[in-house]
This record gives C-alpha cells, sequence and structure tokens, in this order.
C-alpha cells in the first residue's frame, strides 16, 4: 500500500522521528513537511557511531527548534526488526553490541565466527516488517518504547508508532527531493529483511516497485571486503572507494560474486564462509586493485538497475537513499546514465538519516519539500562560547572573510566552527578545514594534522560563479553538489591551479558554494579568487580521526589544538595559534 498524504489539518503537525539501532543514532523533528532540526547522537556524545536511545539528540532537536516536548504531536522510530526489538529492551546490551567489528565480517577466532552465526546465518536478519514475527512483537515494543520515551522525557507524551527500515530510508529521500513524480532507490546493508529496494513516488505518496532480500546486499558484500583488507567495516568503506581510483580492476582474477538479471540481482553464494572462500584470492591481490573490482561491480550493478528501471518506468527523476550512496564515484555514474534527468542524494545517507525518514512518515508523508541545507544541527551555545573564549590564552585577530582568504593564500590552516552544525557526514563551512589547494604538500600537512590515512582524498568548494571553471558538472547533478554527495571530472583549470582537491582519476568531490546558501563560505571563496585567481578551496571535516566532527566550542578548541592549525574561527571570533 502507498504511504497516502496525511490530512490538510495535520500538515503543520510536529514530528520528533528517532533511529536507536547499534550504529548512528539520533533525531529529527519537522514540521508538517520542513525540516525543523536534526542530530546524530556521535555529534554530542563524541563517540563515533554512537548506539541506542539518543537522548541527547532528541533533548538537542527540541530546543534548536525551540519546540516545547508537549508540542510534539507525533514520534516515531525508524525499523521494526532493525534495530533488534531485545536490543530496545536491553540498552545496556545494545551499547557493546558492534556491528562493525572486523571479526565479524572476517572471523579470525571462535568468538567471530559465533558472531557471524548468529547476526548473520540466523533467520533474523531475513525478517521483514509485514511479517509474522515483527508483527506479533511490534505492540509489545511500541508500548516498552513509549514508556521509555515517557521516563526519559516526562513531557514528551505524544503517541509513538514504528515504521519499516526501508520505507523510513526512501521517505527521507522522496520528502526533501522535490520532484513531483520519481524513483526512489534505497540500498544498504540490511534493514528489516531488505538489501535494495526501489519506490515510485508521486507527490505525497510512495509505491513499493521492487526488493531484493537479504543476502543479496552490495553494503554487506561491501562490508565483508573492507574486513579482508584489514579495514574496520561500517567505518572505513570511503577508504575502500578511495583506494579505487589507484587500482586495476582486471588484475583481480576472481568473478564477480552477484550474478542474474538487473532488477533481481543475487549474491552467490550468500553471507559467511562460501562467501569468504569464493572471496579468498583477494588477499593476495594489491588492495587498491581489489578495491577497483570493488568499485567496478558495484557500478555496473547499480547503473545497470537504475538503466532498467528509467527503460520499464519511463521516470529520470532518481533520488537515493541507504549507505550504498555514501559512495560518490558511484553517485557520478549514475548521473552519467542517459536517462537520468534529476538527481538527489539524501546529505545523511546512511542510517544516520533514518531519523528524518520516520520524522516525515509519522501521521502521514506530506508533500515533499526540497531540503536546502544541511544546516540542521544545534548552533553554538552563547553561554558555552563566551565561556570557553574567556579561558584561550590565544590572540584575536581580523575575522573578516578577506582576512580569513589572506591567510589561507598565504598558505595557512584555517578551522572554522560557526553557526548550526552540519546533518550528515560531510563539512559544509560550519565545521571545516580550509587550506588552499594549490600545492600538493598541504595534503601531507593536513593528514598528518588529523593523523589520517594518506591516501584519503580531499574535496574542493567552490563558488556558483566559478562553477563552471573548475567542474564539468552534468546539469541533472548540481543540486546534489551543494551538499558533496558526488563527484564529477576537474576541470584542466582545477587540476592546475588546486591540484590537493583532485583525485587521482581525475575527478573531485565538490561542494558547490552560494551565497544564499552559505553566505560566509561563499565570501571567503570569493575574496581568495580575487587575491590569488585560484577557483577553489580544500575543504575538509573539523575532526581528528576516528573522531566524529566537532560539534560545540570545546570540541573546536580541543581539536584546534591538538592539530596544530593556524587559525580557528569560533562563532565571529577569529583565534591565530601563540599565547
Amino acid at each position: 500500500m502507498p504511504v497516502r498524504r496525511s490530512p490538510p489539518s495535520a500538515d503543520a503537525s510536529i514530528r520528533l522521528g528517532v533511529f536507536d539501532g547499534t550504529h548512528d543514532a539520533g533525531a529529527a523533528l519537522c514540521q508538517g513537511g520542513r525540516l525543523l532540526a536534526a542530530v546524530s547522537e556521535e555529534r554530542l556524545s563524541r563517540e563515533k557511531g554512537a548506539s541506542g536511545w539518543p537522548q541527547r539528540s532528541v533533548e538537542a532537536v527540541l530546543q534548536t527548534a525551540g519546540v516545547d516536548p508537549a508540542e510534539v504531536d507525533a514520534v516515531a522510530f525508524a525499523g521494526m526488526v532493525n534495530p533488534n526489538p531485545l536490543l530496545r529492551l536491553a540498552r545496556g546490551v545494545q551499547a557493546g553490541w558492534r556491528f562493525d567489528d572486523a571479526n565479524l565480517w572476517d572471523p579470525a577466532d571462535w568468538r567471530g565466527r559465533l558472531a557471524e552465526a548468529a547476526q548473520l546465518r540466523s533467520p533474523f536478519p531475513r525478517l521483514r516488517s509485514d511479517g509474522w514475527a515483527a508483527r506479533t512483537w511490534s505492540p509489545t515494543i511500541q508500548a516498552r518504547l513509549q514508556n521509555s520515551v515517557h521516563q526519559q522525557i516526562p513531557r514528551l507524551k505524544a503517541p509513538l508508532s514504528l515504521h519499516d527500515h526501508h520505507q523510513s530510508h526512501a521517505a527521507a529521500g522522496w520528502g526533501t527531493f522535490g520532484a513531483e513524480e520519481g524513483l526512489v532507490i534505497v540500498a544498504d546493508g540490511v534493514g528489516d529483511g531488505q538489501a535494495l529496494t526501489v519506490w515510485r513516488g508521486r507527490g505525497a505518496a510512495l509505491w513499493p516497485v521492487l526488493a531484493w532480500p537479504f543476502p543479496h546486499s552490495h553494503g554487506l558484500l561491501y562490508a565483508t571486503v573492507t574486513a579482508m583488507l584489514g579495514f574496520r567495516p561500517f567505518r572505513h568503506e570511503g577508504k575502500v572507494a578511495g583506494l579505487s581510483a589507484h587500482g586495476d580492476a582486471d588484475a583481480v582474477p576472481v568473478p564477480w560474486p552477484f550474478e542474474g538479471p538487473a532488477e533481481a540481482r543475487r549474491l552467490r553464494p550468500g553471507l559467511g564462509p562460501g562467501l569468504r572462500r569464493a572471496l579468498a584470492p583477494l588477499k593476495n591481490a594489491r588492495r587498491e586493485d581489489v578495491c577497483a573490482w570493488l568499485q567496478r561491480g558495484l557500478e555496473a550493478d547499480l547503473t545497470a538497475l537504475i538503466d532498467a528501471l528509467i527503460q520499464r518506468t519511463g521516470l529520470g527523476e532518481i533520488a537515493l537513499c541507504g549507505g550504498v550512496f555514501a559512495n560518490v564515484r558511484l553517485n557520478q555514474a549514475i548521473s552519467e546514465r542517459p536517462g537520468v534527468t534529476g538527481l538527489w542524494i539524501f546529505p545523511h545517507m546512511g542510517d544516520g538519516g533514518l531519523a528524518v525518514g520516520a520524522a516525515l512518515l509519522a501521521g502521514g508523508l506530506p508533500s515533499p519539500e526540497p531540503l536546502s541545507t544541511a544546516a540542521l544541527g544545534p548552533d553554538l551555545p552563547e553561554e558555552g562560547l563566551r565561556a570557553a573564549l574567556s579561558r584561550c590564552p590565544e590572540r584575536r585577530a581580523d575575522p573578516s572573510p578577506r582576512a580569513i582568504a589572506a591567510r589561507l593564500a598565504a598558505g595557512q590552516l584555517v578551522a572554522i566552527c560557526a553557526g548550526r552544525s552540519e546533518f550528515g557526514p560531510r563539512a559544509l563551512g560550519q565545521r571545516s578545514i580550509l587550506a588552499s589547494p594549490r600545492e600538493l604538500g598541504v595534503v601531507d600537512r593536513l593528514n598528518a594534522a588529523l593523523v589520517r590515512s594518506p591516501f584519503m582524498p580531499f574535496a574542493p568548494a567552490v563558488a556558483e560563479e566559478q562553477l563552471a571553471a573548475a567542474i564539468d558538472l552534468p546539469a541533472n547533478a548540481r543540486r546534489a553538489a551543494q551538499f558533496m554527495t558526488i563527484t564529477a571530472p576537474a576541470t584542466a583549470a582545477l587540476r592546475a591551479t588546486g591540484p590537493a582537491a583532485v583525485h587521482a582519476d581525475g575527478t573531485a568531490r565538490l561542494q558547490r558554494v552560494t551565497a544564499d546558501d552559505h553566505p560566509l563560505l561563499h565570501a571567503i571563496l570569493t575574496e581568495h579568487h580575487a587575491l590569488t585567481g585560484e577557483i577553489a578551496l580544500l575543504n575538509t571535516s573539523f575532526n581528528l580521526h576516528e573522531e566524529p566532527i566537532v560539534q560545540g566550542p570545546e570540541d573546536a578548541l580541543r581539536s584546534w589544538r591538538q592539530a596544530g592549525l593556524d587559525a580557528l574561527l569560533l562563532g565571529d571570533t577569529l583565534l591565530e595559534r601563540g599565547a
């Protein structure tokens, strides 16, 4: 059945969405179809991938939006089978339950084999939200969650509902797209028994089109290979994607493990020991080549699926959701398909974005409203900012965009922590580190300062006025580029003046910056271009390796000092190193 538009009287209702899984927990608040606030728990707890009941996030979105808990009309949780209902009843156990343990995906001992059997070869991951088991336990889980929410936030007494994992992803994508009619593709590891789903959206309705059940998951194949390469699954897939530009897929003599027609691909021989035996030769190959092999297969399967869907439905407006679409090179390959007329990637595409979909589904999906900004998190607290600055021994300096641009032109590294934080994995100027990309040495300097892997690529921020000079961006991807969720070929001018922001394959994961969307960053870019003639600035997230992106003033000051960066714009105060 489609998700229908809510009655007109409910369009202004205030809905709280929650995701309380084993990773990337968070909360979102919307009024009708308009997002008011959203944040991931890790930003506030400072625990990477924080899980469980996101108390801090719920409180933060209410405070950020200026909404009293008693004003909330509906509370919605994403997931009916995932998160595991038993873990929802035992939060202490959930806190120690790690799905991103490499030993689960490439077991080295009996503990890993036991965990693999329990999580991947039991009936549980195959259970669907519309099956008898989920229908049986859902009333109990819903009642227990309702009581728990009321205990944690006594004034929050709104009715509570549970929503399917993939439908929540689809609602987040469709509800923020703004197209009149189109397709939504959701691809992740597994959620409520599904690995990939396709939905048709029209106005305020979503219809399911097709589904690939567990274990036929590109996300879980990616996790398996990530672990086999010695990285941490569900955390380091970006490293695997980054390395793919340095490899040769043809050097890997392993057959691609997916087979079948484009709309019904199947992972043979499934997950677990059989798949690992089939993939065992990968451990003898160069890791760069393995990454290129994995990237090539992923792109071939999903572009073929989208081609088939467009041919069958005639719809070329495409929204992408789910952790698989954190892969920006895959998103570029999709944008280049001839039938794709418009492309939208929800900025928090992974499970951290589920809270938005749940909020939009509570009470009925409202009419889609295009998302214009990712600055949905909390602002810097005024009292906390004043207190932090009062204790700073560092010198104050000119905070104007022209002065910051001059520092960047001189080769300084400038961190920014100002305004509301971004929702999602990308730093877009509110919690960023900026640098000139003209010298390749800045990559080594940043990686050393932030303790990051030396092969990870960096991204350019480009003002709208310089966009055509910097990137060969398809018209269908302009909006996606605002949120740094896609790559495109860099121009000769960008390769010449900003080589540090160009990937090994000649592409760049660009951020398109307009004066309306981000006045401060646009002003810095404009001043820097006037001073140097360069058409981009390097923009990377403001965090040390394996830490969440900074949120508040204390996080920013600690990370800035530890990294040894040259200057920090904290609120509207610019600090420079030295007592």
